[in-house]
C-alpha cells in the first residue's frame, strides 16, 4: 500500500486516532478486532469500502511502505497494538518463528525424545499433512534393527524372494563409492 496524502489520509489518521489509548508503552487499538485480535478500520479505497489492519496503517502513516515480501512484527507479543515502535519489518518465516505457534516451538527443540541431536547428518525432513516434519535417523536405524531382529524368518523370506533386486542395488552402490574421489 503506498503512503496516503491529502483530505482522505488526514480523515483517516483522525478517525484512528480517537480509536486507541495509550498506556504501558503500547497505543492499544479500542476499535474493531478480527477473529486474530488483530485491530482493523474500514478503509475508502477506489470508491470501495474495505477492511485494513490498523497497525499496518498506522505503520505506513508514522513510518512509511512496508517492504515487498515483509510483514509486521508486534516486538511487544501484543496483537492490538499500533505503536510503529512496536513494529518490525520481518519476512513471514522469521515472524513465525519469533512467535509462541507449534513451528517456533518445534524449531527450539534441538534433540529427539531419546535425545538424539537433530543435526545435519542425523536428521531427515519428511512432509506431513500440516507441512515438514525432522525425524532422527539414529531413531529410524533403531527402530528397523529391532524390527529386522524381531521377525528374522520375515527377514530371511523378504531376502530370498528378492535377491536379484537387491544384488543390483549393492553393485549400483559399489560402483558410485568408486567414482566419488
Amino acid at each position: 500500500m503506498t503512503q496516503r496524502k491529502g483530505p482522505v489520509a488526514e480523515d483517516l489518521l483522525d478517525r484512528m486516532a480517537r480509536k486507541f489509548t495509550v498506556g504501558d508503552g503500547c497505543w492499544q487499538w479500542a476499535g474493531t478486532f478480527d477473529a486474530y485480535g488483530y485491530g482493523y478500520i474500514s478503509v475508502k479505497i477506489d470508491g470501495k469500502w474495505r477492511m485494513r489492519k490498523a497497525h499496518r496503517l498506522m505503520y505506513e502513516f508514522l513510518v512509511g511502505p512496508i517492504p515487498d515480501g515483509l510483514t509486521l512484527d508486534h516486538l511487544c507479543r501484543n496483537r492490538g497494538c499500533i505503536r510503529p515502535a512496536h513494529l518490525e519489518p520481518v519476512t513471514r518465516g522469521e515472524n513465525v518463528l519469533r512467535g509462541v505457534g507449534p513451528s517456533a516451538t518445534a524449531a527450539t527443540v534441538m534433540h529427539c525424545p531419546q535425545g538424539h541431536p537433530y543435526d545435519e547428518t542425523n536428521t531427515r525432513l519428511r512432509k506431513t499433512p500440516s507441512g515438514v516434519g525432522r525425524v532422527c535417523r539414529k531413531c529410524t536405524s533403531e527402530r528397523t534393527i529391532a524390527r529386522q531382529k524381531a521377525n528374522p524368518e520375515k527377514r530371511a523370506a523378504y531376502r530370498l524372494a528378492n535377491r536379484e533386486h537387491i544384488n543390483a542395488l549393492r553393485r549400483a552402490a559399489r560402483n558410485r563409492a568408486k567414482e566419488q574421489p
